[in-house]
């Protein structure tokens, strides 16, 4: 078959790709997943595609980002923060959603009011250790990452919040460094 995950899941300790493409392939099923099940039900088990999980999640997010913005655009700058920040009181700070939203605001506060705008190299620097440090957390365990339980912080959710601050870091950085900026605007490959 062309399928060799678990030829492949023999190799490894966790063993975790043979619960992939456990299925018989179908037409009918793969149009199913193309068109709905990828957006709005997905189940790993029954994808042919496991690295599209996050497509739910992104869909859901860009449409609640478009209608806040779109909601937010009669209302004057602290008022949309404010509203940006409702569905965060739903959503939690924990979840995937709360990306989506400080992106919206950091966009609000970045290009509508000059905010956020980083002049010292020092803390330019620092703000990418601090979204390298936080965006690579994988376990409390380790112990780059051992300080963390001793403020009470054992939830697995907690690692969105620490992404999420990574990420924002990692933002901050993009929007303020002109050489990197310099550097993703470039076209290296012609």
């Amino acid at each position: 078959s062309w399928m060799h995950n678990k030829t492949v899941d023999e190799l490894h300790v966790k063993r975790w790709i043979s619960g992939y493409y456990k299925f018989q392939p179908d037409f009918w099923k793969a149009l199913y997943q193309g068109v709905w099940g990828t957006y709005f039900e997905f189940k790993s088990s029954r994808t042919y595609n496991s690295s599209l999980w996050t497509i739910a999640i992104e869909l859901k997010a860009s449409f609640l980002i478009y209608a806040m913005a779109c909601l937010g655009s009669f209302l004057k700058l602290p008022l949309r923060i404010i509203l940006y920040t409702v569905p965060l009181y739903f959503f939690g700070v924990h979840s995937s959603y709360a990306c989506f939203i400080f992106g919206l605001i950091m966009c609000e506060l970045y290009m509508f009011k000059g905010q956020l705008k980083v002049n010292n190299k020092f803390v330019l620097w620092s703000l990418l250790i601090l979204a390298i440090y936080f965006g690579g957390i994988k376990t409390f365990d380790h112990p780059l990452y051992s300080w963390i339980p001793l403020f009470g912080v054992k939830s697995k959710y907690f690692f969105y919040s620490f992404k999420t601050l990574g990420s924002m870091f990692l933002i901050l950085f993009v929007l303020n460094s002109v050489n990197f900026k310099a550097f993703l605007k470039s076209n290296p490959i012609h």
